[in-house]
């Protein structure tokens, strides 16, 4: 197991479409990418929505292994 540390680590801030549906229209995604949106991911739509009905602050961090572009 290698594990690095912030500083060794490449970090990027991008958008993520949180929803309960995966966009499939290449179109739609290139004006994702023009809004910096560059995920889509439908398990965190639900954490979202707990946090949103008990009023809790949430954040997600995604660990990307099947990009693809």
């Amino acid at each position: 197991i290698h594990i690095e540390t912030e500083e060794q680590a490449l970090f990027e801030r991008v958008g993520v479409n949180s929803s309960n549906y995966i966009h499939t229209s290449e179109m739609f995604a290139k004006k994702m990418v023009q809004k910096g949106v560059l995920l889509e991911n439908m398990e965190f739509f639900s954490v979202l929505s707990v946090a949103k009905i008990f009023s809790l602050k949430a954040k997600g961090i995604f660990c990307v292994s099947n990009h693809v572009g």
